[in-house]
């Protein structure tokens, strides 16, 4: 996994800064709307408090693999320190791009997570201009690592009974690390998902851990007796 002194200093840049601004304004209104008590975010991204800063839960924290300061537990994400069913919410924060095993995070997720809590899932759309230097061979962060689309994403969430919930597109103007540019092109974030044939560069998936019931049949006691009565005579045991 990348550092998060790697992940730090690519958000201190230009396009670092202008993407953490647009993704903290497009995720707000669905991140405003999750409560609870105990939340989690895997992956250090978005500096001390992370993205979990809009949601009105009790109790948060940061959790990754590495120490940093916002850091507030050290733990695999394929292997969370965490109790099963316990947590109300957890985002994964650009980690599954950055695991060699992104299904072993999706599993752990749907483990500590309580019936109908919320996982909450940050990636970065491959089939957009951000894909580009990832083809190329780009050796900076965050093209070293391995995008994951939206489409097979969802597939993954549904085998393990996630049922989406909500879901934002944001950030297309292409990635070039220049303030002036950046700045003068913010028009497009406004115009391009309605106006523009332009894949945005990221998405956030907002989903619910689905609670699978167990209907009992019920049991026509009467019916029953008289299908055996009309065969041989019952012991004493009654069968329910």
């Amino acid at each position: 996994m990348s550092s998060a002194h790697t992940i730090d200093r690519w958000q201190s840049s230009h396009l670092g800064r202008h993407f953490l601004a647009c993704e903290r304004e497009a995720a707000a209104p669905h991140m405003a709307g999750i409560a609870g008590n105990f939340g989690v975010q895997v992956g250090v991204w978005g500096g001390a408090s992370g993205l979990l800063g809009p949601c009105r839960i009790r109790n948060k924290w940061v959790i990754d693999i590495n120490a940093s300061d916002s850091t507030g537990l050290c733990s695999n994400p394929g292997q969370l320190a965490v109790a099963s069913e316990v947590l109300d919410t957890v985002v994964l924060a650009h980690v599954l791009e950055r695991v060699s095993n992104p299904h072993n995070v999706l599993r752990e997720a749907h483990r500590v997570l309580v019936g109908e809590g919320q996982l909450v899932v940050f990636g970065f759309n491959p089939w957009s201009t951000w894909g580009l230097p990832c083809l190329m061979g780009s050796g900076n962060y965050p093209w070293t690592e391995r995008f994951i689309g939206e489409t097979r994403l969802r597939d993954w969430l549904a085998l393990l009974d996630f049922e989406i919930t909500g879901v934002k597109r944001f950030f297309y103007r292409p990635p070039i690390n220049n303030e002036k540019f950046l700045t003068r092109s913010q028009f497009i974030e406004r115009i391009a998902a309605r106006w523009l044939p332009i894949p945005p560069s990221a998405y956030v998936l907002i989903t619910r851990k689905k609670v699978i019931g167990m209907n009992p049949i019920p049991v026509n006691v009467k019916r029953a007796e008289s299908l055996v009565n009309g065969m041989t005579a019952p012991t004493a045991r009654v069968l329910h």
